[in-house]
């Protein structure tokens, strides 16, 4: 009797060992293509094309991760593509509603862009007359 029961119970942890969990989102090599961009700051354009392929990946599976459709969008922002940086933070919008105020800004943002300007001229370095020479003369020792 104890032999079957301890039989049962180690098949019993043997099989929920097994047993792998479902993964819920579609990560894909996000991780590996952000911290590539971190290092490499001019490999902008291989972060975009790991984020589409991302993108797409986790739409055929219905598994998107929040924050990929916005991360996008952002990418498309600073690539000076605001028209279809607003499409993802809307389907960012849709897909994740929680996110909706802080989409709206990015919306916001896109549709009235800073107008450029032409960055500051410098102002002329300011003339110091150099500082007096302060010497410290040896301290006067009295001999007795």
């Amino acid at each position: 009797m104890n032999y079957t029961i301890a039989l049962l119970l180690a098949a019993s942890i043997a099989s929920v060992g097994c047993n792998r969990p479902t993964q819920t989102y579609e990560w894909g090599k996000y991780e590996s293509s952000l911290y590539t961009l971190m290092k490499d700051p001019t490999s902008l354009d291989k972060y975009g094309i790991a984020l589409q392929k991302q993108i797409k990946n986790g739409e055929e599976s219905n598994k998107v991760p929040p924050g990929i459709y916005a991360e996008y969008g952002y990418f498309l922002t600073v690539t000076n593509q605001p028209g279809e940086a607003i499409k993802y933070y809307e389907k960012e919008k849709q897909r994740w509603p929680e996110s909706a105020r802080l989409m709206d800004k990015m919306i916001m943002n896109c549709k009235s862009p800073k107008p450029t300007q032409a960055p500051p001229t410098p102002a002329p370095a300011a003339i110091v007359a150099p500082a007096p020479a302060v010497v410290i003369a040896p301290a006067q020792v009295k001999e007795s």
